[in-house]
């Protein structure tokens, strides 16, 4: 069963296509299913620390939307604020979708801006993901209206004007 689940979210992946919606992003997310062992992180990590001092990440929720082609999509909304005192080039992180505490979705977002995310500044984003390209219990949660669906944000790394980086592990 889970091979099963290995196999479908390897498929998935690999045909996903989402879109910001910002005109200074570019992204290259894809969709797989984790368990939720994946997910815990060490709150002691300094490089977590750092991460979450720099950038905070908000997810604000999804709508069920018809793209310019008429077919469904779930589009996903983020505000990505820089609180560093450095401009963001890009950043990347995952988000896990929970229903009843079991992972449906998980997210993984790297997100690139052609122009810098400047110091003290946000940016709201959103990403489509067409619904057929959702596994299914995720397709029929997102479908409907479920408040019940929790996320549980997972950081991946920063790059700064500069050229630093930070990297959570």
């Amino acid at each position: 069963m889970k091979l099963n689940k290995i196999c479908s979210a390897l498929l998935i992946s690999a045909c996903i296509s989402l879109s910001a919606s910002a005109e200074n992003i570019q992204v290259t997310p894809s969709v797989v299913q984790k368990s939720p062992q994946q997910t815990i992180q060490n709150k002691e990590n300094p490089d977590l620390k750092r991460f979450n001092a720099a950038v905070n990440i908000k997810y604000l929720g999804y709508q069920h939307k018809k793209d310019e082609k008429g077919n469904s999509v779930i589009e996903f909304v983020y505000l990505i604020e820089n609180i560093s005192k450095i401009n963001i080039r890009s950043v990347h992180w995952a988000t896990t979708y929970l229903y009843n505490q079991e992972v449906i979705l998980t997210h993984d977002l790297p997100v690139s801006f052609s122009k810098q995310l400047v110091r003290n500044t946000a940016t709201e984003i959103a990403f489509a993901v067409p619904l057929e390209n959702l596994p299914s219990k995720a397709k029929e949660l997102f479908s409907h209206a479920s408040p019940q669906i929790m996320t549980a944000k997972q950081p991946r790394n920063i790059i700064f004007s500069n050229g630093s980086k930070i990297t959570v592990k």
